[in-house]
């Protein structure tokens, strides 16, 4: 597996937290490369992907947030109608059972890239060595 991880952050559901969180984020230059928020109604799940997350981390935590660090892969997508589809399609032929996925900020070389985590990674990443699948690498999400 190529090493992509994720920051993970608990946040109140109230006005700003978001705000306080990509604060602490930019006082430290730290850059976003793919960012997503789900809500319930009493709080939210923050996860993003960050230039440095050793960095990212070191900070939030040291302004008082409570953040998990996972493994994730970044997948590449070929960019026009159905690529994304194709791509399930074969992961889920190969018993692929995906938690959770967000897209990436930008693309390019008509590729777009998706996060995706899946409860048995090693499901998935021999799912994407069979199907030559490219996982794409630090570099390629300038991180």
């Amino acid at each position: 597996m190529k090493n992509i991880y994720q920051l993970s952050a608990f946040m109140e559901n109230r006005k700003g937290q978001l705000s306080d969180i990509l604060s602490v984020l930019s006082e430290h230059g730290i850059d976003l490369r793919a960012l997503n928020v789900a809500e319930v109604s009493d709080y939210g799940v923050l996860r993003l992907i960050a230039d440095d997350p050793e960095k990212a981390q070191r900070a939030l935590t040291e302004a008082g947030f409570v953040i998990a660090v996972n493994p994730v892969f970044a997948v590449a997508v070929p960019d026009r109608p159905g690529g994304l589809s194709e791509l399930l399609q074969l992961l889920a032929a190969d018993g692929v059972d995906i938690d959770y996925m967000y897209s990436v900020f930008g693309h390019k070389d008509g590729t777009a890239y998706m996060i995706i985590a899946a409860k048995n990674m090693q499901t998935m990443q021999a799912s994407l060595d069979r199907n030559n699948i490219p996982a794409a690498d630090s570099l390629a999400l300038g991180i």
